[in-house]
């Protein structure tokens, strides 16, 4: 199984390229993952939403169900999608070259277009990151769930 390479606008390039910069970011991106795939699970548009918090969702949840929701319960809820899908997806072969980035990301520079360049990303710093991020996932250093009963104790 091969990764696909999916070249992005050059606008989309240097905005990824510019928030893959920003230091000790892991955690932060970890906590925007759980919260997006929360949110996404609610089949809301977000756009209809836009600039609705955590509580705000929890609260029309709760609404909705009759089920008391907390944002810490969205956020868990989140968290365990996330992982659910990273365990599909190495059950199916995927693993930490599918997390790499292009190369040109590396190795590229680029600009916005107003004299501000943005420096090619620095390997070692990026795969410090990946592998931080593994390790607040509880994954192994090859991106993947240790534990192949995770699915079976999941609620």
């Amino acid at each position: 199984m091969s990764a696909l390479t999916l070249r992005l606008p050059d606008e989309n390039y240097l905005r990824l390229k510019d928030l893959a910069h920003q230091r000790g970011q892991s955690v932060n991106r970890l906590l925007d993952e759980d919260t997006n795939a929360a949110v996404d699970s609610l089949v809301a548009c977000k756009f209809a939403f836009f600039g609705a918090s955590l509580e705000e969702y929890a609260e029309l949840l709760t609404a909705v169900t009759g089920v008391a929701y907390s944002p810490q319960r969205l956020k868990e809820i989140g968290r365990r999608i996330v992982l659910t899908e990273r365990f599909y997806n190495c059950a199916n072969g995927f693993s930490r070259k599918d997390d790499m980035l292009p190369e040109r990301f590396f190795t590229e520079a680029g600009s916005s277009g107003d004299g501000i360049d943005i420096h090619p990303l620095d390997r070692a710093r990026f795969e410090e990151e990946l592998d931080k991020y593994y390790r607040i996932r509880g994954l192994n250093e090859d991106g993947c769930c240790e534990d192949a009963a995770f699915l079976e104790k999941q609620p």
